[in-house]
């Protein structure tokens, strides 16, 4: 089974050194999905973050979330 591994950056960042082993790229997307919906809860207007989802060292995905504050 692959190992993937979900680094965040958001201010700093956060290198995710043990990895989860999932069945494919859809389980992990559906962990990424997960983990972003935490992470949104903590964000501040006029922040951002991206999530990036490795399947060891290779590249999977990337969630980029950026915000404006308008007024």
């Amino acid at each position: 089974m692959p190992r993937y591994f979900f680094h965040i950056f958001y201010g700093h960042s956060h290198q995710d050194k043990n990895g989860e082993e999932m069945h494919d790229d859809h389980a992990a997307w559906r962990g990424a999905i997960e983990l972003a919906r935490t992470i949104g809860d903590a964000i501040l207007p006029a922040e951002g973050w991206c999530l990036e989802v490795l399947d060891g060292e290779v590249p999977v995905f990337r969630i980029e979330v950026s915000t404006r504050k308008l007024r």
